[in-house]
């Protein structure tokens, strides 16, 4: 006992005393304390007893050659161990490691990666944005350390991993931001605003009202046939604040981590504002209801009142389509009435996330079919179709104004025609090539003959003749998805609203200091065209014009996606021909405005900045779509790509980069597309 333990034990002692000397104990109290005093002496002796026993028999066992572990231990997993005979079935936490293991591996391999990762977050995702592929959630786990660190050590013990490089791989929370933000003097230098796409932080409670009373969530997520708001009696809006796009659902995250990035150099809610709309609505009607550009308005010229400095505009998806729009009106006079020199005058630069500024080809089929790539797996069909069926998912898709404003613009001269396109892959290995202009394939459901090729204008008419007139009425009213090669049809455009969302049909603001950053992921695999056939026991006629104008009745379902078509070489699967992209927009639509209109002098008269940067989908071991990936490129995963977030946190420090970028031919696609323009 040490000298310290000593004089404790000795203090103790000394406070028990003169305790007991103040109340002395009663004659019951000292028959108890003598009983157990003789019970703990018995004890110690039957231990004593014990103890010799035991060396007794043992040496008597060393002299009569009886192995003790044999005679009381023979049965035992710890006497197998010791002695190296355990056999291997009896070996429990192998074959537990050992079948979490196999169980990571062969869940993978089942699924694709290159398609679908996850098929029942997938259908999801085309049940929510109509078939644009908004919410991506097959890479994104929630972000539970427990977990992760877990099977990263379990992972770890696996010698095969040929994806290992010299470069840092930069890890957790607020990353790249915490590593750099010192290295190179990143610090909130603008307020930022954000337009996100279709995604906010209610729709966890609409998954739960969905599951839980269909019809209620249905009704309540129609919108008026003849107005395209508010129904009678029910009020839907967007949920407010940063929160309203941060997570899809509980660690599903979407905008998170560019929020936690510029929060961790010095961003709060001040300086970030999170611009949440309903993307239910037609681009014009988020005006007419909300007094959404309005308030965007308010909101930047307060910010530029402040600080004394212009805003950075970081959109994705279809928020982008919102901001293009948002620029032609705020200068209008008949509209924003913002003048000519508003945008130069209030925003610094706009970064445009993953935008569909051309549209995307699964809005089409959506509005045709209600289905989309997603929805026409085996496993995600069966799921859905229990929750919704497709007269349902058409009526919804065709109601929502939204919808529009992603078909694809401009027509035959940038998508292609029947003979080619300009995004045709170059290879003499495809002696049966079906050329990217083809975008409908229509096959007769009976012999399997082709029947018919249509091209985007072809399949667009194609859609209004199957649609409600009052869905064409609506389509026309809200959008223009021409072409301008003219300064004439410019001008004469300059206050017409319906070309307001399609950067094809307006010409970049008067703000010569403002830069655009086109950023977006490629390397994907992303649905470019259909093939389809009639939805019935028997073909009918192709050409069977739809004239009645009252759609609140549930639309008939005429064309389906044809899931018998698949080509050789993995381009056509299950009915849907893809080709490069994000995993929901296609490459023409991301890359083409920044890689050759907005560089034309007719597009961009004033001469503004634009950057391109292409992110290529890294090719690496299936799980690590279980982890924190900072290589992400698809639609969603640009969002936490590290190389992005750097260019963003540089961005909103001042420290522009304005070099390009390509890991595509979206050069080459450019070039291939002949237009008469300066």
């Amino acid at each position: 006992m040490t000298k310290g333990e000593h004089e404790k034990n000795k203090s103790l002692r000394k406070r028990y005393t003169l305790k007991s000397k103040n109340n002395p104990p009663s004659k019951n109290t000292e028959k108890k304390v003598g009983q157990k005093k003789k019970e703990g002496i018995f004890n110690s002796k039957l231990r004593i007893v014990s103890v010799v026993i035991k060396k007794v028999s043992r040496a008597i066992c060393k002299y009569t050659g009886d192995i003790p572990a044999e005679k009381y231990f023979s049965d035992s997993i710890v006497q197998s161990e010791l002695e190296g005979t355990v056999n291997i079935k009896k070996r429990k936490r192998f074959w537990f490691f050992l079948g979490l293991l196999a169980g990571i591996f062969f869940t993978n391999a089942i699924i694709n990666r290159s398609e679908f990762n996850d098929q029942q977050l997938k259908f999801l995702q085309s049940y929510l944005n109509m078939g644009l592929g908004d919410i991506d959630l097959a890479y994104y786990l929630p972000q539970t350390n427990v977990i992760n660190d877990t099977l990263n050590q379990l992972l770890s013990l696996t010698a095969f991993d040929m994806f290992k490089t010299s470069e840092q791989k930069l890890e957790g929370l607020f990353e790249p931001a915490k590593t750099i933000k010192h290295q190179e003097n990143m610090h909130p230098e603008y307020n930022v605003v954000m337009i996100p796409g279709i995604i906010t932080s209610g729709l966890e409670t609409m998954f739960k009202a969905l599951l839980l009373d269909k019809s209620c969530w249905y009704q309540n997520m129609l919108l008026d046939e003849d107005t395209g708001l508010d129904p009678p009696g029910i009020r839907l809006r967007a949920t407010l604040g940063l929160e309203a796009a941060d997570y899809f659902m509980t660690g599903y995250w979407v905008w998170a981590k560019v929020i936690d990035n510029l929060s961790e150099i010095g961003y709060d809610n001040s300086k970030m504002y999170m611009a949440s709309y309903d993307w239910r609505l037609s681009v014009a009607d988020l005006e007419k209801r909300d007094l959404y550009f309005t308030q965007l308005k308010t909101h930047i010229e307060m910010k530029r009142k402040m600080s004394r400095k212009k805003v950075v505009v970081i959109s994705h998806s279809m928020g982008s389509t919102v901001f293009t729009y948002f620029m032609k009106w705020v200068e209008s006079p008949e509209y924003g009435n913002g003048g000519p020199s508003w945008i130069e005058d209030h925003v610094e630069t706009w970064v445009n996330a993953g935008g569909s500024l051309l549209g995307g080809g699964k809005s089409v089929i959506g509005l045709l079919s209600g289905e989309s790539a997603e929805l026409v797996q085996p496993v995600t069909k069966s799921l859905m179709d229990k929750y919704m069926s497709l007269e349902d998912r058409i009526k919804l898709f065709r109601n929502w104004g939204s919808m529009n404003s992603l078909v694809p613009k401009g027509g035959n001269l940038i998508w292609g025609d029947s003979e080619s396109a300009p995004d045709d892959p170059v290879s003499e290995n495809q002696p049966e090539r079906i050329t990217n202009g083809i975008f409908f394939r229509l096959f007769n459901q009976t012999s399997g003959e082709l029947l018919r090729n249509l091209t985007l204008e072809e399949s667009v008419e194609f859609l209004k003749e199957n649609s409600g007139q009052k869905y064409v009425n609506r389509f026309e009213k809200n959008y223009h998805i021409g072409f301008f090669k003219e300064q004439k049809e410019f001008d004469e455009h300059r206050s017409n609203d319906e070309t307001f969302s399609n950067p094809l049909t307006f010409q970049l603001p008067n703000a010569p200091s403002m830069k655009i950053y086109n950023l977006y992921g490629v390397g994907n695999p992303t649905e470019r065209g259909y093939s389809i056939r009639f939805n019935g026991e028997s073909d009918e006629v192709v050409n069977n014009t739809t004239t009645d104008s009252d759609i609140d009745a549930k639309p008939e379902v005429r064309y389906v996606v044809n899931t018998e078509i698949n080509h050789f070489n993995s381009t056509v699967r299950l009915g849907v021909k893809y080709s490069d992209g994000d995993g929901s927009v296609n490459l023409v639509s991301l890359g083409l405005m920044g890689a050759k209109f907005w560089k034309t002098k007719t597009f961009n008269p004033y001469n503004l900045t634009v950057v391109t940067r292409e992110y290529i989908r890294s090719e690496k071991p299936f799980y690590y779509g279980l982890f924190e990936d900072p290589d992400l490129s698809d639609h969603i995963g640009i969002l936490g790509n590290h190389d992005f977030l750097k260019l963003v946190l540089r961005v909103v420090s001042g420290n522009h980069t304005l070099e390009d970028r390509y890991h595509s031919n979206i050069q080459e696609i450019a070039e291939r597309i002949k237009v008469n323009i300066e």
